[in-house]
């Protein structure tokens, strides 16, 4: 449970630097065959990376979420960040991120994906393997939460409970340890 609130934290507070930089920061491109190429990046956003590849560092290209699967960005001092590219609709920002974009990966598990997108306070998305096909927004601030996040994962009882009864709410904590219990859920 540690690791992935470590992470969770690490990735929201990296994220600000992440997003919007506009020096050249080393990382990857996983392109859409899955070949990793290696280079820096310049302007980093959720709907656009700009990249220099090693083999050509003085022409940019810039990358869609629909171009590639996926980059990762190298941050001194600490783990690299990774984003992936995802169909996602947004409750927050509705009208700019909505469709394909980047978002940060804090998890992947089994049964459960859990995503992070820089915007406002920041926006959650979660995804069940295998059934949902793209992340769903947490966001439970502008929903009914309770209704909507016990709905999702009624499929662990547990974890539905301490949503409709409050226990569990909207905020990062929270999100990150209904993502572990459900992960963990044995029904």
């Amino acid at each position: 449970m540690k690791s992935i609130w470590i992470t969770c934290l690490l990735v929201t507070s990296l994220f600000s630097m992440a997003f919007g930089q506009d020096k050249r920061t080393t990382g990857h491109i996983i392109d859409s065959e899955g070949k990793i190429i290696e280079g820096k990046f310049g302007t980093v956003t959720a709907k656009k990376a700009v990249f220099y590849s090693n083999e050509n560092l003085r022409k940019a290209r810039t990358y869609k979420p629909k171009h590639i699967q996926g980059f990762v960005l190298n941050q001194e001092n600490s783990q690299p960040l990774k984003f992936e590219s995802v169909k996602f609709s947004s409750v927050v920002e509705p009208m700019m991120y909505s469709g394909d974009i980047f978002m940060g990966v804090i998890s992947k598990g089994e049964k459960v994906n859990l995503y992070y997108l820089k915007i406002g306070d920041g926006e959650f998305g979660v995804q069940r393997v295998g059934i949902d096909e793209k992340p769903v927004s947490m966001d439970g601030k502008r929903l009914f939460w309770k209704k909507k996040g016990a709905k999702f994962f009624e499929d662990c009882p547990s974890v539905a409970e301490k949503i409709s009864n409050g226990e569990l709410g909207v905020e990062a904590d929270d999100i990150v340890k209904i993502v572990e219990e459900y992960e963990n859920c044995d029904k």
